[in-house]
């Protein structure tokens, strides 16, 4: 095959794609009372038309928020719980989420810094545009100005470490049972 067949090739897929119809894609309701399909090529020459030249804005902040990776937090009694670092905020509080948290745990949706621990974005349940900011609790301030990667290995480091704490307990408990197993058994022999 040469390039100039390639090409069209490739030009026919794109022309297919375009024609094809998105039965998932959230038509507005005008368009569905024309009957348009809703397929690629319909939505560019009917949106360029009906908005042309009426460019969505958006602040700094807003495309930040869209860009930054969503989690489910969990809502303790101690706070708001993502890995192993606890945040707070003052609407979490006047929505009274810590006391409900004493009953029954319950999870949230947030956003948050893949290189800063110090806060994540909390959204509303009713409205994912709007959120508030949750700062890192003091209880977890010696993990401020790390990334969640670092924060993730020093949690693994330090389960490591109490595991060896674990073993070193039990073998320091065997090492005194028989250190003091011949002092016991010749008191109780006489």
């Amino acid at each position: 095959h040469t390039l100039a067949e390639f090409r069209k090739i490739i030009l026919e897929i794109i022309i297919a794609h375009n024609k094809s119809p998105m039965p998932n894609y959230p038509l507005a309701p005008q368009y569905v009372l024309q009957g348009m399909q809703p397929t690629s090529i319909n939505i560019w020459n009917t949106e360029i038309q009906d908005r042309a030249g009426l460019l969505s804005t958006y602040s700094e902040e807003e495309v930040r928020l869209a860009l930054l990776p969503k989690t489910e937090v969990t809502v303790t009694r101690e706070g708001i719980q993502l890995g192993d670092c606890f945040y707070g905020a003052q609407e979490a509080m006047d929505y009274g989420w810590f006391v409900a948290a004493g009953h029954s745990r319950f999870t949230v949706q947030a956003s948050y810094d893949l290189r800063l621990v110090d806060t994540i974005y909390i959204h509303d349940k009713g409205n994912p545009n709007l959120y508030f900011k949750a700062h890192l609790l003091d209880k977890c301030s010696h993990f401020r100005g790390l990334s969640h990667r670092e924060v993730e290995a020093l949690g693994f480091l330090k389960r490591q470490l109490n595991h060896q704490g674990e073993q070193l307990t039990r073998q320091l408990k065997a090492d005194f049972h028989q250190s003091i197993a011949t002092t016991v058994s010749y008191g109780t022999s006489e």
